[in-house]
């Protein structure tokens, strides 16, 4: 970082984090940083808390300055400073280096992690797992290492099995419906999931319906000996699968 010398005003390259609660301010020096780092690391773990409800957007600006005031905010920075506090008004005649979606969805985790080279959680791989099945059905687990939730869909995973195998043996089986059937229970199960956990949503959850299926739900959550789902049966629910959305890599050069 430049010093001031001899009267000239020095110029600093400053970095400033802006979101719906404010400004923070970085300085190049003076573990700044390591600080902004450890800061987003914080808010890609936090994610999907509802302590960060109403978190929108996120944008980064790089910015050169002389101004002092500037400098003495970027030592504060575990503060949030008003935007329209002087002289953070500045920010208004620059565009973001980079701006990110933070509303709670896995491909906005992904994208954030990715552009900022931080560390997906094991939690929050778990609940991306979750919204995809609440999205698209249950298809099978896809996931490298133990799933939290996996007793949860055990029943649904056997089912898909069986189903697999009456269609090779008889050709007039009915596969389609049955599975268009299972993989909405799946979506009912991860609803339920996701609704238990307290995650910040998006949107309110799709509506389920109260049939013996979701109440069986219910009771094998407050209920933890219980291992397994019975097969899955009920009447059909209408429902359009989306796009799945992978999982996040842990490490890529930062996009700033």
């Amino acid at each position: 970082m430049e010093r001031t010398s001899e009267g000239k005003k020095a110029l600093f390259r400053l970095t400033f984090v802006k979101t719906e609660r404010g400004v923070r301010v970085f300085n190049d020096g003076l573990q700044g940083p390591e600080r902004m780092r450890g800061m987003l690391q914080d808010m890609a773990d936090r994610f999907y808390s509802t302590a960060w409800e109403g978190l929108k957007t996120l944008s980064i600006y790089r910015i050169e300055t002389a101004s002092r005031k500037l400098l003495e905010m970027s030592r504060n920075n575990g503060r949030d400073f008003p935007a329209s506090q002087p002289p953070l008004e500045l920010l208004a005649g620059y565009l973001p280096t980079v701006s990110f979606d933070m509303s709670p969805t896995a491909e906005n985790l992904e994208r954030f992690v990715k552009a900022n080279s931080l560390t997906l959680s094991a939690g929050n791989r778990e609940i991306m797992t979750l919204q995809d099945i609440a999205r698209k059905g249950y298809a099978h687990l896809y996931m490298d290492g133990p799933f939290r939730y996996g007793k949860e869909f055990a029943g649904i995973e056997k089912e898909l099995r069986t189903l697999a195998g009456k269609r090779d043996l008889y050709r007039d089986f009915p596969y389609e419906e049955r599975i268009h059937d299972l993989r909405e229970k799946s979506r009912t199960i991860a609803e339920f999931l996701l609704k238990r956990e307290g995650i910040r949503r998006e949107m309110p959850s799709r509506e389920q319906k109260a049939d013996k299926y979701a109440e069986r739900i219910r009771r094998m959550a407050e209920s933890p000996e219980k291992k397994t789902f019975p097969p899955a049966t009920g009447e059909k629910k209408k429902g359009a699968a989306r796009k799945q959305k992978g999982t996040a890599s842990q490490k890529v050069k930062p996009q700033l």
